[in-house]
């Protein structure tokens, strides 16, 4: 996942971009791991890639969070990529 890992609260746009690494992927789903916890729609991957636009109130709070990309495949729930962000005021 590529993506900025500190953030302001009152910031952004900050843009994330995950890999997707099953074609038949369903019901992808980014979830961002604040207070509280939000879940967004992933739009479809192109290449192979898909990606969110957030502002820094959606992560809630200030302090370590984290974003997600999740999706269901013939393994079930799979994450495909997560990474930690530090926010701050």
């Amino acid at each position: 996942m590529t993506g900025l890992r500190n953030v302001s609260l009152t910031g952004g746009p900050y843009e994330y971009t995950a890999n997707v690494v099953f074609g038949n992927a369903t019901d992808l789903r980014w979830v961002v791991m604040g207070n509280p916890r939000l879940e967004f729609y992933a739009s479809a991957p192109v290449n192979g890639k898909t990606f969110i636009t957030l502002s820094g109130a959606d992560f809630g709070e200030i302090g370590q969070q984290f974003i997600c990309l999740v999706g269901e495949t013939d393994f079930g729930s799979t994450i495909f990529a997560n990474m930690g962000v530090t926010v701050s005021n």
